[in-house]
């Protein structure tokens, strides 16, 4: 059994002789369906049903899609087509990213204050990105330069355990 709830406000007004007027009673069947839902309630989680099927089927299309590409190139050999392949998977990931961050920013901007909301939002949402992406860069040159060091102190403790001097070019011997 549903519970029906409803909210009812009244507002009281006068005529021009200050003489207050009856309010008008909302009716029910413009406030619910017959389920017991607001109409503007059942739009909502028709729309998010909607939206979450269409993100899993593009999300499942999406995955075999790469499963596929990913095991022709594994059945050919093609090291480079793959490589190509992921770095444009992840160029349009990026740039698809990027570009609905700005968008999203720029219309919350504007559903809040007009047209210099959405300026505001654009450029809000642009400093994200950019501090977001520099993070990211410096975080994968300093995993870059850790394994640089860490593969410098093999390479020099591997020396000097064989005895080589001068930077490998004679021995002590």
């Amino acid at each position: 059994m549903s519970d029906l709830r409803m909210i009812r406000i009244s507002i009281e007004a006068s005529d021009s002789n200050g003489t207050p007027t009856q309010p008008s009673e909302p009716k029910a069947e413009e406030m619910a369906d017959g389920k017991g839902k607001t109409s503007e309630t059942s739009t909502i989680f028709k729309s998010l049903i909607i939206g979450k099927g269409f993100s899993t089927a593009k999300g499942l299309i999406l995955q075999a899609v790469d499963v596929n590409l990913n095991r022709q190139f594994s059945i050919n050999e093609d090291y480079m087509g793959e490589t190509t392949y992921q770095n444009a998977k992840n160029i349009i990931g990026k740039v698809t990213s990027i570009g609905s961050t700005l968008i999203g920013g720029t219309m919350f901007g504007a559903q809040v204050g007009g047209v210099w909301g959405a300026v505001i939002g654009l450029g809000i949402s642009a400093v994200g990105v950019g501090v977001s992406e520099t993070l990211s860069i410096q975080g994968k040159m300093s995993q870059t330069f850790r394994s640089l060091n860490a593969s410098n102190i093999e390479v020099n403790y591997a020396r000097a355990r064989a005895g080589l001097t001068d930077g490998s070019n004679g021995t002590e011997n």
